[in-house]
């Protein structure tokens, strides 16, 4: 109900039934009475018996996470060149003092599909091991193992491979790079090996006659996720950032 002035009679008219304990007006666009509508549940919910540890968030060993998250990412990577039947074995999950060493076996269908899921790995591990100082190995088999001479580098590392697999998020503001220039707008760097494009009316608030006006290759911009699409690409927008954003991107 959109109009409050109907809100009235009509709580009036179930509160007449007697059906109810408590009948709680809310919004969930608005948040509006939600903390109320919770209190209401949790006060009448029946106390049961504490099945977990308050630390308990799964049931399943940590190998089995660390094959799921594994394959997610392969699935989020290469979801449009390797089918879902690809899976993820754990062979060695051992925790150290400096590191936690890990043997992942990727298992896909075909010998082709190997050269896909390797890549171009190689520049992207050395300087993994160049930035952090961590060692990262990479067998014949795909197997892959990290090590950290310490705490610091083996924590570098993995920001680094978050960063590399991270996924681009909807209403997110970036600051990028700009890889290329288009007549219709600009390739836009946000993350490792990710770009979007900024449709050349995404730009700015008036009419862009020519991209090189407001950046060249090279550049550094803010931009914001709008859209993406089925087949990954990212949609972005520079003149969909308010001041206000601006500010608080600033101060992050």
């Amino acid at each position: 109900i959109k109009d409050k002035a109907l809100l009235l009679p009509q709580m009036q008219a179930l509160g007449e039934l007697n059906l109810f304990d408590q009948i709680v007006p809310l919004s969930a666009l608005k948040e509006d009475g939600v903390a109320s509508f919770r209190d209401n549940v949790f006060q009448r919910l029946p106390l049961g018996k504490h099945f977990f540890a308050d630390d308990e968030v799964t049931d399943q060993p940590e190998r089995f996470l660390v094959a799921e998250i594994v394959r997610e990412k392969l699935m989020r990577q290469l979801g449009d060149e390797i089918p879902h039947s690809a899976t993820v074995v754990i062979e060695h999950f051992k925790h150290g003092d400096k590191v936690i060493d890990i043997h992942a076996d990727i298992i896909v269908e075909r010998d082709g599909q190997k050269r896909i899921v390797i890549g171009k790995g190689g520049a992207v591990i050395r300087g993994i091991t160049e930035q952090t100082g961590a060692s990262v190995d990479i067998d014949d088999e795909g197997n892959v193992r990290i090590y950290g001479e310490d705490s610091a580098s083996r924590d570098a590392a993995l920001d680094m491979v978050n960063e590399i697999t991270a996924e681009a998020e909807v209403g997110r503001i970036y600051r990028g790079k700009v890889a290329r220039i288009v007549d219709f707008g600009a390739f836009i760097t946000i993350l490792p090996g990710k770009d979007g494009l900024v449709h050349i009316s995404q730009i700015a608030q008036e009419r862009v006659e020519k991209v090189e006006d407001f950046m060249k290759e090279g550049d550094e911009v803010l931009v914001k996720c709008l859209e993406l699409d089925a087949r990954g690409r990212i949609k972005l927008s520079m003149k969909e950032i308010s001041d206000e954003e601006k500010q608080e991107f600033a101060t992050e």
